[in-house]
């Protein structure tokens, strides 16, 4: 009784509408048929962690260095996991994104929902993903006797268009966005793991498995790096692993629309088309602490831990682990190749044992690797947006329930023909396109950090605050992205941004 009275006593909600109050629900018992019901935002998140990055550059600078760089991904993600689960315990209490609970922190969402989206404007609104994914694709058509290079520009953008106009439309139907991505990411996770995994067990000698190992603990690689003033290569392979930028912050968007929590009674964005009707409450619930609602959070947080430790960080150092040993096997160091030469080296050499299909599967792989990439961009950043105008401005909410749709498809379809217009200006290497987002992706994670160690202790009950080392572990995951943000846009020598914007073909 002292606990429920000592909690309402201190309705802390910040610079937006108080919390509705409502009973938590209980979380279904731990069990395999329920955990395979209950896990869900660890696949999605995995899905767009395993991208450009692990499939392209990776394997080169993993074979440049012998794999000794590794040791930087399972710290990353390390942290990037602490960060996830922490977003993830902000909705467990108010089923609320955690962007929601930055914009109850002073001056207020009128300052951090531009401050959020000038962030994806600068870091996330390109169309990457996509001119990689095509050409990919194009390398399917063209078979193993030719990589793709500039003589096929024209094409990859033809294919590029396709692709984003293809990727929006998906997300169209299914009565409730999230089930209907959810089940993609799932396709793609089981098939590229699977594939991969099958690969590396019957093609990769035992001498690769044990130097990438060795790579996981070889620290001083790191120092070697950075004294030849190579920052870009560290700064991708961090940004690279995990997700990385606003997109680790994101994963509790989809925790709420999961239903984990108190997400489980304030609804879900709704598709267009098909399905039934879902209703997006504006403003989050809470419970009050007692000794029932403290025995169903534990609960719940099981499902988190399994969920994000034992899925999603787990299959994103898979995601980087097999495309880099197969690198190392099939690879040339001596060689320099060009920034499609690398993966049709790989699918050369798995099909130079397995047969020519082997070929065709494995660039198909790397097609579906980065049209999902490209799916996850169109769909999260469009629905950050709509979560900050949602839950942020009262004047979007007058109109009508609906509107929350019309505002997610009304930013896809900005995003889309952003994008459009990018791919028809003329980007000459998607290749480097990529690496620049992934170097400017960097920055967006920092604030995240910091703020969800300042949401968590200000507006969660003292029985449901994360421990001291937890917010430890936080505040080492930013000062590590900013250190090496620093890095790879100040002190390294080449000048990293106007270096990848010249290569680009827009400075």
């Amino acid at each position: 009784m002292t606990q429920s009275i000592d909690n309402a006593a201190k309705p802390v909600h910040g610079c937006l509408e108080p919390w509705q109050s409502a009973p938590l629900p209980v979380p279904p018992p731990m069990g395999w048929r329920n955990l395979l019901k209950m896990v869900g935002p660890g696949i999605i998140a995995m899905g767009m962690a395993i991208g450009a990055g692990e499939w392209l550059f990776g394997p080169v600078a993993t074979v440049q260095y012998q794999g000794r760089l590794m040791c930087i991904v399972w710290i990353v993600i390390f942290f990037q996991a602490m960060l996830n689960t922490e977003a993830i315990r902000y909705t467990l209490y108010t089923g609320e994104p955690v962007f929601t609970g930055y914009m109850r922190l002073k001056p207020g969402p009128k300052f951090w929902a531009p401050f959020f989206i000038t962030i994806d404007l600068l870091t996330s609104f390109w169309p990457g993903f996509a001119l990689t994914a095509a050409t990919a694709l194009l390398a399917v058509f063209l078979g193993p006797g030719t990589t793709p290079g500039p003589e096929h520009q024209s094409v990859v953008k033809f294919i590029a268009v396709g692709l984003l106009l293809f990727g929006a439309s998906l997300l169209l139907f299914g009565g409730k966005v999230y089930t209907l991505f959810e089940r993609v990411m799932t396709i793609k996770v089981l098939f590229l793991v699977g594939y991969l995994l099958f690969i590396g067990i019957w093609m990769i000698d035992a001498k690769y498995w044990i130097m990438l190992a060795k790579g996981m603990v070889s620290f001083g690689a790191i120092g070697e790096v950075a004294a030849e003033g190579k920052f870009l290569v560290i700064g991708a392979f961090i940004a690279y692993a995990g997700l990385g930028g606003l997109g680790n912050a994101c994963i509790s968007n989809y925790a709420r629309d999961k239903g984990w929590g108190m997400g489980g009674v304030v609804g879900a964005i709704p598709s267009a088309i098909g399905g039934k009707t879902f209703h997006l409450s504006a403003v989050g619930k809470t419970f009050t602490i007692s000794p029932e609602s403290l025995k169903s959070w534990r609960g719940w947080w099981r499902y988190v831990q399994i969920d994000q430790f034992g899925i999603w960080a787990f299959g994103s150092l898979l995601g980087m682990w097999l495309p880099a040993i197969i690198g190392l096997k099939f690879l040339d160091p001596s060689k320099p190749v060009n920034e499609w030469g690398a993966a049709v080296q790989q699918a050369q050499g798995i099909a130079s044992i397995g047969g020519p299909a082997f070929y065709y599967i494995t660039v198909f792989c790397g097609f579906l690797i980065l049209f999902a990439t490209q799916l996850g961009a169109i769909e999260v950043l469009p629905r950050r947006w709509t979560d900050l105008a949602w839950t942020g401005f009262p004047s979007f909410r007058k109109l009508s329930h609906s509107v929350v749709s019309r505002i997610y498809y009304a930013i896809i379809a900005f995003y889309v023909g952003w994008c459009l217009l990018i791919v028809a200006s003329g980007v000459r290497s998607p290749f480097m396109l990529v690496v620049l987002m992934a170097n400017l992706g960097l920055f967006p994670i920092i604030p995240t950090f910091i703020l969800t160690i300042i949401v968590n202790r200000k507006f969660l009950p003292r029985e449901l605050r994360p421990p001291i080392w937890r917010e430890v572990m936080l505040g080492l995951g930013a000062c590590c992205y900013a250190t090496f943000f620093v890095a790879t846009t100040i002190l390294d020598q080449r000048g990293v941004i106007r270096l990848l914007l010249v290569k680009i073909g827009i400075w």
